[in-house]
């Protein structure tokens, strides 16, 4: 039978840099784990392992930082195997990262010293979903009186609930295409029109 990948081995350190766990799990065991050990940062040193490996690569590993620099409780008893190249035993410095990936710390520590920058690049980001948008209604015209005007156009019935699923939807071009199908679910109205639409006075498109 074969052996089923989805386990990976990974390590924690503290906020001087220092390696103090390491471990191996699936899924979002790392986050947890890292919770739980008061980690600093974290990062997946090997990933689609199947069990057997994950252990032995995990065993490696807690040799190589040793059983008594770490976390970890005792060994997990399976046999070491070759690593061609072990990772530092200490992160903070560009020098010292391994495999060429940036750690991302793992606590609220990050978000509090950047929580500006964050905030402007959602909002950047929001910016440019609604500019998307007004990109696609450029060429478009009210489907009952032809008005053209862009700042004028919605989408109707459902110019709000697809506003708002544009905004929170990538720009990626398969992440755009469900914006597009909302929007085929829709007519393209002016806003005199829609109000119209909302007071039931009956309109005919224009041929």
């Amino acid at each position: 039978m074969a052996r089923i990948a989805g386990h990976y081995v990974y390590y924690l350190w503290d906020k001087n840099g220092v390696i103090i766990y390491v471990g191996k799990g699936q899924k979002q065991r790392m986050w947890g784990s890292a919770k739980e050990q008061g980690a600093f940062g974290g990062v997946i040193y090997k990933r689609n392992l199947d069990e057997q490996t994950a252990l032995s690569m995990e065993a490696t590993l807690i040799d190589h930082y040793g059983i008594d620099t770490l976390q970890n409780i005792k060994p997990n008893g399976a046999s070491k195997m070759f690593i061609d190249k072990c990772p530092p035993k200490q992160h903070g410095t560009r020098k010292n990262k391994p495999l060429g990936i940036v750690p991302k710390p793992l606590r609220k520590d990050h978000y509090e010293k950047y929580k500006e920058v964050l905030k402007q690049g959602v909002a950047k980001a929001r910016r440019k979903r609604e500019i998307w948008l007004n990109e696609y209604l450029a060429d478009k015209h009210c489907h009952y009186c032809g008005e053209s005007e862009t700042c004028s156009l919605v989408f109707y019935p459902n110019d709000q609930e697809i506003r708002k699923f544009s905004k929170e939807t990538g720009l990626r071009k398969e992440l755009r295409l469900r914006v597009l199908e909302k929007i085929r679910e829709t007519k393209i109205v002016c806003m005199n029109c829609e109000a119209k639409k909302i007071n039931d006075i009956e309109l005919s498109p224009i041929l």
